[in-house]
């Protein structure tokens, strides 16, 4: 939990370096619409990435190749930019989906849980008689 913690603080403080850099050094004012969805590729690109840091560099740079011709192609061909939003989505959805399929098939075919155990009864004393034991003593008439 410590490791995830600082590793969150950690991650959180880069993202505001470079946020502050960006409004402080570049535009030297926060403008309007600044910032448009990076958070949500961030985790597009972890989810899609997975562990691999060959792969997430593979899945950012597919993903702004993905943006940056989204944008261009539709000031040169008059394609909507959100072909690229649906673009995205099927790629997250194609990737994650063998977790999905994994998960379910586990829950399907998995085995039942074992039945609880009987209760033990406390050591030096004598287990409870069954109630439907049949005595050896005669009927009383």
């Amino acid at each position: 939990m410590r490791v995830f913690l600082r590793a969150m603080l950690v991650s959180g403080g880069i993202a505001g370096l470079v946020g502050a850099t960006e409004v402080l050094g570049v535009q030297h004012r926060l403008a309007k619409g600044f910032n448009p969805g990076l958070g949500f590729d961030g985790i597009a690109v972890a989810l899609v990435g997975g562990l691999s840091v060959v792969a997430l560099v593979g899945v950012a740079f597919l993903f702004a190749l993905l943006r940056q011709a989204g944008e261009v192609s539709q000031i040169t061909l008059g394609i909507p930019s959100e072909l690229v939003d649906v673009m995205i989505a099927l790629i997250i959805l194609t990737t994650s989906a063998h977790v999905v399929i994994r998960w379910t098939a586990r829950r399907r075919f998995a085995p039942p849980p074992p039945p609880p155990p009987s209760p033990q009864p406390p050591a030096g004393e004598a287990p409870p008689a069954d109630r439907h034991e049949k005595t050896s003593e005669p009927a009383q008439p």
